[in-house]
């Protein structure tokens, strides 16, 4: 039986096991996580509580950016429509309104309609294969599998991705595909620099209600998330993906539309080289505690605990909300202005 969340039927078929979690208090969650008695994907924490003001920049977030994301859903609509037998499946969560709105676009202005997915990936623990066998049942090794995801931060989740395609026993077609590719990983993306993509500002009331998903015990099933019906009154999802779906239908971009960007090289090695190097100057010894990037940097704050703050103040107008967290949470905030991305967030290691 198929699961859309808080999304229609007709827009996407979430391949999780809906369970009820007992949730954790983020303090906690860092101890278990960094003294390595739970992996990420074992533990939930409950969700932030946002205070007006941060759901107004929300919105304003959300009207500034809405003609690039919707540039940007159109630009990656467009390429997909040319290629063979195209199935969309999106990474839950932050891939699953792209995902949506992609489908809806190749529907409504190149007549096609693909199936959507949503299925999970964790980093170390790799792709839901059991979701994956689903999918190949249904459409063949034959078909064109694009995996959608917002944005991107180090590569951890394209590097992972890789990892699990090439561990199949089967060899498949298919593209990593995101909106923003800062870190240059992406197969095709509508863009390679940083700008507030309108969902990373909020959690499961952005993503259909669905939880960062979880790792499953039981191998013979899906990979395991919550569904928050508690949140329903609060739930932004489909209004989100119906605004940007009648942007795109109102303007469809006919003129003026940029080509999307295929994966270089060249790209990659210079992002990775600033990785490095500010790894090295804050001297940060695990890199999953260095979070480049809008999109990775907000989600950080909602959900981790961070230790500080990194911002270029040449992208003030883009880190309102940024800075708005970090003064509710009491964040340390340093200046680098020769930083190619806005903003980066460091974890706090857990003091025992």
């Amino acid at each position: 039986m198929s699961f859309s969340g808080s999304y229609l039927p007709t827009d996407v078929d979430f391949l999780l096991e809906i369970h009820d979690f007992q949730e954790i208090s983020i303090l906690e969650k860092e101890r278990l996580i960094q003294t390595g008695e739970k992996h990420y994907s074992e533990v939930l924490t409950e969700e932030m509580d946002f205070p007006d003001e941060y759901l107004e920049l929300y919105e304003k977030s959300f009207s500034n950016n809405l003609h690039n994301v919707s540039s940007d859903v159109y630009s990656l609509s467009k390429y997909i429509a040319s290629v063979h037998k195209p199935v969309l499946i999106s990474l839950a969560r932050a891939g699953t309104p792209y995902g949506v709105l992609i489908k809806r676009t190749l529907h409504n202005c190149f007549h096609i309609d693909a199936s959507h997915y949503s299925i999970s990936i964790i980093r170390d623990k790799g792709i839901d294969y059991n979701a994956m066998n689903h999918i190949l049942s249904i459409h063949g090794a034959d078909a064109t599998f694009l995996f959608v995801d917002g944005w991107t931060g180090k590569g951890a989740i394209a590097n992972q991705l890789h990892k699990s395609m090439r561990s199949l026993s089967q060899k498949l077609n298919y593209q990593f595909i995101v909106l923003s590719d800062i870190a240059g990983v992406a197969d095709v993306a509508a863009r390679r620099e940083d700008y507030i993509i309108p969902s990373c500002l909020l959690n499961s009331t952005i993503s259909g209600l669905i939880s960062r998903t979880l790792i499953n015990a039981n191998p013979t099933s899906f990979h395991r998330a919550k569904f928050y019906f508690q949140y329903q009154h609060k739930d932004l999802s489909l209004q989100y993906v119906d605004k940007v779906e009648q942007y795109i239908v109102n303007h469809e971009f006919a003129s003026g539309n940029p080509e999307v960007h295929h994966f270089n090289q060249a790209a990659k090695d210079l992002y990775v080289q600033f990785v490095e190097s500010m790894l090295g100057q804050y001297k940060i010894s695990n890199r999953n505690y260095f979070k480049p990037g809008l999109g990775e940097t907000t989600r950080m704050l909602i959900r981790r605990n961070p230790d500080y703050i990194i911002i270029n103040e040449h992208y003030l107008s883009a880190l309102e909300h940024i800075l708005l967290l970090s003064n509710l949470k009491n964040i340390k905030i340093l200046v680098q202005n020769d930083m190619p991305v806005p903003c980066v967030g460091i974890i706090s290691k857990f003091q025992s």
